[in-house]
């Protein structure tokens, strides 16, 4: 069975957050026609603390985010009954509000370095590397094609690695 959701951008309807169960989980899939730079999902209820459900990924003109919870966990977490999201605006992926240690490497590949001036993806830190998550439909063109050998497939994602200095790594094992 499938539910429909509210979901809203600074208290205006703005998609559709579906939930359906699936044995000991419920799947979130939040579908948003426009918006720009990061966007961030919060699940909110009665009772309960907002969850961080993810950040919205660009796919097919529009903004999209699945993700698979335990029932458990969401009750746990205090969120039962009436649910909504809430999409918030989040850090800048290059922001200057970030340390300067926090920042993503500069790429001084010449091959690649192009490439990712024109990407839209999502930098984070992981341990000691940088981790670069690009949307992909596999209908579609592979981001980073020259790297492909040392990418990560993730659902409608590909990932690469990174160290501090810009290397491109291979994905952790």
């Amino acid at each position: 069975m499938e539910e429909r959701l509210p979901l809203r951008r600074a208290g205006v309807p703005c998609g559709e957050l579906l939930r359906r169960e699936e044995g000991l989980h419920a799947v979130f899939t939040a579908r948003v026609p426009d918006g720009t730079g990061v966007q961030k999902l919060w699940l909110c209820g009665v009772g309960g603390e907002p969850l961080l459900l993810g950040t919205l990924m660009p796919l097919g003109g529009g903004w999209r985010l699945e993700r698979r919870l335990s029932v458990r966990a969401l009750r746990e977490h205090g969120l039962t009954g009436a649910l909504c999201g809430e999409i918030t605006p989040g850090p800048p992926p290059e922001g200057e509000d970030r340390p300067p240690g926090e920042r993503p490497p500069a790429v001084g590949d010449t091959v690649l370095a192009p490439l990712l001036a024109g990407a839209r993806g999502e930098w984070r830190r992981e341990g000691g590397c940088w981790r670069l998550t690009l949307p992909w439909r596999r209908d579609g063109a592979f981001p980073l094609a020259p790297a492909f050998c040392l990418a990560r497939l993730e659902g409608e994602a590909v990932c690469y690695y990174f160290s501090a200095a810009g290397e491109i790594l291979p994905p952790p094992v």
